[in-house]
């Protein structure tokens, strides 16, 4: 990058790029109109000229008016369907036209010099392994409220306090309210779109980021603030929400983070602290701004909290695989790179379960060309005739013809894609990355590709789902005769020409 200094004027250096160097800012919002309103204002006033920055939007939610909040001739406005912010910041980063993209929420206001301090720490540190986290205050009025006062204290929302100018940060300090790096990095380590709530996603990315080399520098002159006034129901319910996150969290990096730090409040120290006595008196210290009495009462509610968050989550993501080390080494493919994708389905009176698994399917957000192919062995209850209202290609045959691999063949045979995938008609993908994860491994090389199927999170899987048949004569005689090597049409995929 070239990078060029502007000038020097009684306010310091202005830097930008003279070519093409421009910050993308991405915003994840959802139904809060009005704050993302006042952090649009904030940075149509920015000191950095407004050719050298765009604002990238984008709206978590199907019905929203945030549209009309969205104006400016460098801010874009994206929507999705809900998925999260992690969805979201990868959804704005891939459209980021910038060579910096800064992380920013809805509810942070930023000053004029804002963008110009972020812009001026890359071009000191142009390195695509390094990033910058800046500083995030609440404003003043808000700490008047006691709760506050002992979240800004405890450090449960963010650690700011320990932090030193320059300091070498940890992932645990990947906070994505005022972070910035370069795209490359987000392109290659994008969000892990399994964290559909605003938890733990970013402490994902940190630790991917740092096994590969990353490096996060914290610089406290580059402010902002955060304007989210919590009160205790509304922390409480937040952390639920992580508490769900940490288990998943915890299951894609077993070896990485085992949570040994994560215990519940001794029993009798719950008993006295939650008693009717203590919470008299917890709120006579609230009436006082006392925070020694009531702080162990503001603790124990969000410890409740959070192991309730913790036991929901722990069925739901039991059996989620943890990440390879070397999975993401050096990035996936980027998305243009993807041919012609082709997905069969074997179906007989699929019935609803069919048509939501259709949806998700057609819900995928992949830049490449799919077709849908329905190899149907003789329905009576309206799958036959799914090619009326879906974009499916139907072949049909005799139901006293049906065998898997014939069927399956016939189907492979009518794809005109060069990369195959291949479920069942019960299963149904989750999230709207699932076919590129799934197909992203076959263009950097792999033959075949096996997705994982957990059963949905109400029904408790049986004990064969979980233990693969091995218990079993025949699925160990199967292992023993094909070198302990077995795949599943339930979600794989593979090239054709290995076909």
């Amino acid at each position: 990058m070239d990078w060029r200094l502007r000038t020097a004027g009684a306010q310091g250096p202005t830097y930008y790029n003279a070519y093409v160097a421009r910050l993308s800012v991405v915003i994840p919002t959802r139904d809060r109109r009005d704050l993302l309103q006042q952090c649009l204002e904030h940075l149509a006033d920015q000191s950095l000229s407004a050719s050298h920055y765009e604002v990238i939007v984008v709206d978590d939610g199907p019905h929203s008016s945030c549209t009309k909040t969205v104006s400016g001739s460098n801010v874009r406005y994206l929507s999705q369907p809900p998925a999260g912010p992690a969805t979201a910041r990868n959804r704005g980063a891939r459209a980021a036209a910038g060579e910096i993209v800064v992380l920013l929420g809805d509810d942070i206001l930023v000053p004029h010099d804002f963008l110009e301090k972020h812009l001026q720490w890359h071009e000191e540190h142009p390195s695509p392994n390094e990033g910058m986290l800046g500083m995030v205050d609440w404003p003043a009025r808000y700490l008047s409220s006691s709760y506050m006062k002992w979240l800004d204290r405890s450090g449960l929302q963010f650690g700011y306090q320990q932090l030193q100018p320059g300091q070498r940060l940890r992932y645990y300090h990947f906070y994505s309210s005022n972070l910035s790096l370069k795209r490359e990095a987000l392109i290659d380590y994008p969000f892990d779109e399994d964290f559909r709530d605003a938890a733990y996603e970013d402490t994902d990315l940190g630790v991917r980021l740092e096994q590969a080399g990353f490096r996060l520098f914290f610089e406290p002159d580059c402010r902002a603030e955060h304007h989210h006034l919590y009160e205790l129901e509304g922390s409480c319910s937040h952390r639920r929400r992580v508490g769900r996150a940490v288990v998943l969290f915890q299951q894609k990096h077993r070896s990485f983070a085992n949570f040994k730090w994560i215990r519940r409040w001794p029993w009798p120290l719950q008993t006295i602290v939650g008693s009717r006595p203590y919470r008299s008196v917890a709120a006579f210290a609230e009436r006082l701004g006392d925070l020694d009495l009531i702080a162990p009462y503001y603790y124990l509610r969000n410890s409740e909290a959070f192991w309730d968050g913790f036991r929901e989550a722990q069925d739901e993501y039991r059996g989620v695989r943890p990440i390879a080390p070397d999975a993401t080494r050096n990035g996936p493919p980027a998305l243009r790179e993807l041919p012609p994708l082709s997905v069969v389905v074997l179906t007989f009176n699929g019935g609803e379960v069919l048509r939501r698994s259709l949806d998700a399917i057609f819900r995928q957000t992949i830049d490449t060309e799919v077709e849908v192919i329905l190899v149907d062995s003789g329905s009576t209850d309206g799958t036959e005739d799914l090619d009326q209202s879906y974009d499916v290609r139907m072949v049909r045959i005799p139901n006293d013809r049906f065998n898997y691999g014939y069927a399956r063949n016939l189907g492979f045979r009518s794809a005109s894609g060069d990369f195959i995938a291949t479920v069942s008609q019960d299963f149904v993908p989750r999230g709207d990355r699932w076919l590129e994860n799934l197909v992203l491994p076959l263009a950097s090389g792999a033959d075949m590709v096996q997705g994982h199927a957990l059963p949905p999170p109400e029904r408790r899987p049986f004990y064969w789902e979980t233990r693969r048949f091995t218990f079993t004569r025949e699925g160990r005689d199967f292992r023993r005769r094909h070198n302990d090597f077995s795949l599943s049409c339930v979600n794989m995929a593979t090239r054709r020409d290995v076909w």
